[in-house]
């Protein structure tokens, strides 16, 4: 049984990758949008929002099997993005 700790933890950690999950999404926008402006921004973002989260990440009580599952799940996240952005931009690019 998990205790109320626990689910805190990964309550808040979970809301946190989401929130980085949103940036690239919203930074995906401004690419697909051609603005400058726009995408220096969410790279800059995105940039800060990576680090804050692994900075935050080594502070927590995590197991190393925690962490990776956290971090798999992340990665994949932001591979579907990647890829969607991808067929976006050459639909985009092809129109």
């Amino acid at each position: 049984m998990m205790t109320e700790e626990k689910k805190k933890l990964y309550f808040y950690t979970g809301l946190g990758y989401i929130g980085v999950f949103l940036v690239a999404f919203i930074g995906l926008r401004f690419i697909l949008a051609s603005d400058f402006i726009g995408q220096f921004l969410a790279l800059l973002t995105i940039l800060a929002l990576v680090s804050y989260i692994r900075y935050a990440e080594s502070e927590l009580p995590f197991t190393r099997k925690e962490k990776r599952v956290f971090t798999g799940i992340y990665y994949i996240l932001l591979l579907i993005i990647v890829v969607i952005g991808a067929f976006l931009i050459y639909i985009k690019i092809n129109m």
